[in-house]
């Protein structure tokens, strides 16, 4: 896909989030600026960015969400608001080694995805 200003606006709405937004919250943050841009087209580019790396497409349950965070890490996702936030702290490479050696099985990806309750969700 050749750089557009499409493509260039719905990298910039993912790079400069501090969320996991899904494709609809994209769609609304680059139409803001573009507001002739259409929801396929940013499926489309989002498809186009994360199969060539530049952003992650972190599997949700409920849809998926788009990461800036390239390096492997794991998420938690609040079950009750839906919140997906980076969990740094878990070593996914141990894991992801323990999953080959097991199964001796080449493996393509990773996702690990805690859910639970947010601290605003939780009341705490």
């Amino acid at each position: 896909m050749r750089q557009t200003i499409q493509k260039k606006q719905v990298l910039n709405a993912v790079l400069n989030s501090s969320d996991h937004p899904d494709v609809e919250t994209i769609y609304n943050r680059v139409k803001t600026t573009l507001p002739n841009i259409s929801l396929a087209t940013v499926y489309r580019v989002l498809t186009s960015l994360s199969k060539q790396g530049k952003i992650l497409k972190v599997d949700c349950l409920g849809g998926d969400r788009y990461d800036k965070t390239l390096c492997v890490h794991a998420h938690l996702k609040c079950e009750s608001c839906g919140k997906v936030v980076d969990v740094h702290s878990v070593n996914v490479d141990n894991l992801l080694k323990t999953a080959t050696q097991t199964e001796n099985m080449h493996i393509n990806g990773v996702g690990v995805m805690f859910t639970g309750l947010c601290e605003n969700c939780n009341g705490n």
